[in-house]
């Protein structure tokens, strides 16, 4: 498309994002050479580059053209009809609540140490009536509203735990919309036991236009699944899997209202919105570092051992505004992503057995090394081969995969970059010939779960990768609040 006017919905978003990533201005110099109109946009860069970096930024900007960041020219390709975000670019915000007022006011001390997130921007849905909670929203002046829960009868705890959720989410997105009306195109949707990386609105922020160009792309999530610390290494990269991420994502108010509002199930939501058919092949976005943390040890399908298993040891970035992917998004867009994964299996060096894997001296410096490749026998993507893979590495153990891309499956060991691919894989065919598939069985023999029976969770032992996974660090997993600490400590 022809480039958007810097006045007009979609210039307003492109200049929003260019506001919002502070590393613009910290990690090297910003040329705006060129920008069509707005002489007072122009004039807010020059004022936050000065705030930001202390030096000015360059003069010249006049006509039609490109913003330069470094070396990278991004084209500004935001379609028109892209509405306005604000003049920080926050997106709209909607955030689900029950019954934790305590945890939902550590959430609310993280999220407002977020840069660009406004006040007017959120409101929370309160599943029932609490008065604790319900105190705590006001007194931050935050806009509320009560979902009355409607008993759906004596179907069993999950099964109505389920449905609950279900109705509740349809009834918010619903109220949130329509409050913040049509302009907004976007809505952020957290929970009231998150906290959150110091860029994790800029994350929505710079990914949210490729939700325009991109027709295989559909949500951006702020959650990496298998983002444990040791072995996830750059704050910068971004990932496409064909997994629906639910903690704290980007729901386009064109997806809602045309295809998913009329279609909503009666349960389990995040299961239907997953599946193939609803998916139609598109993918989601994701950070290879997490944009926000889960502090819920508690939940209506939470199991015992789970959080400990899956959820403490995730990292949190820790960056101010890192740019991602280099400022190159045209990375992310399909063709082009295929290309870079299809090269970077090529240069990958095969892993034999694990016995070599597991002889690999602990070195993080080994990080941005060409990385590991491991071919895992498996039948297709709902094959339980995964399983042992999985609790060998630590990963989720279920099916669909999360964070999988047509079987591959980027993680760390040891310091160095991993790939799962699974041989049924595409990508498997541009593996060196010989290289083995390594079955279950050998997975089992190196201490995998065997058998993932009701419970396994709660006595499974330790991942063996879990001597790469150092204790949450405040001032650099979480943030200098301390808040997960004291959650962990009283949970």
């Amino acid at each position: 498309p022809a480039p958007a006017r810097a006045g007009g919905c979609g210039g307003r978003l492109a200049l929003g994002a260019l506001l919002a990533a502070g590393s613009l201005f910290t990690g090297g110099a910003l040329l705006l050479t060129t920008w069509q109109g707005a002489p007072g946009a122009v004039q807010r860069l020059r004022q936050r580059s000065r705030r930001d970096a202390g030096r000015p930024l360059p003069t010249g900007a006049a006509g039609v053209g490109r913003v330069t960041v470094g070396l990278i020219a991004l084209e500004q390709r935001v379609p028109e009809k892209t509405h306005a975000t604000g003049a920080e670019g926050c997106f709209a915000m909607l955030m689900f609540c029950n019954n934790r007022p305590q945890l939902l006011e550590q959430t609310l001390d993280s999220l407002f140490t977020v840069r660009g997130v406004l006040v007017d921007k959120l409101v929370a849905s309160q599943d029932g009536s609490n008065p604790a909670v319900a105190a705590v929203l006001a007194q931050r002046g935050i806009v509320h509203f009560e979902h009355a829960k409607k008993p759906m009868g004596a179907i069993g705890k999950k099964k109505e735990g389920a449905a609950l959720i279900a109705e509740h989410y349809k009834w918010a997105v619903d109220k949130a919309f329509g409050h913040f009306g049509e302009s907004a195109a976007h809505l952020v949707i957290i929970e009231d036991d998150m906290l959150f990386a110091p860029d994790f609105m800029q994350l929505f922020i710079q990914l949210a236009p490729l939700l325009e160009r991109d027709p295989t792309l559909w949500t951006i999530s702020a959650f990496a699944d298998n983002g444990f610390s040791g072995m996830v290494f750059d704050e910068t990269r971004v990932i496409r899997t064909e997994w629906t991420v639910g903690f704290g994502w980007l729901l386009r108010r064109r997806l809602w209202e045309d295809e998913l509002r009329h279609q909503w199930p009666k349960t389990h939501w995040d299961h239907w919105l997953r599946s193939d058919k609803r998916r139609r092949g598109r993918e989601t976005l994701f950070p290879e570092v997490s944009r926000d943390y889960h502090t819920g040890v508690k939940g209506t399908h939470s199991e015992p051992g789970q959080f400990d298993r899956y959820f403490r040891n995730i990292r949190l970035a820790a960056q101010q505004s890192p740019l991602l992917m280099g400022g190159d998004l045209d990375q992310l867009v399909s063709a082009n992503y295929e290309e870079a994964t299809r090269q970077l299996v090529a240069a990958a060096t095969p892993v034999r057995n694990l016995s070599d894997l597991e002889a690999l001296a602990l070195d993080i410096s080994t990080a941005q090394a060409p990385p590991l490749v491991l071919c895992y026998e498996s039948a297709n993507a709902s094959d339980k081969a995964w399983q042992p893979v999985a609790t060998y590495f630590g990963l989720w153990h279920t099916s669909p995969i999360r964070g999988e891309h047509r079987g591959l499956v980027r993680t760390g060991h040891r310091g160095r970059s991993l790939l799962l691919i699974a041989s049924w894989s595409p990508y498997s065919k541009l593996l060196p010939a010989g290289t083995p598939r390594l079955t279950g069985a050998h997975f089992i023999e190196h201490g995998a779960v065997s058998r993932l029976s009701v419970g396994w969770l709660a006595r499974a032992k330790t991942p063996s990768t879990s001597v790469l996974n150092s204790p949450p660090d405040a001032t650099t997993d979480i943030g200098p609040t301390g808040l997960l600490r004291r959650e962990l400590a009283a949970a």
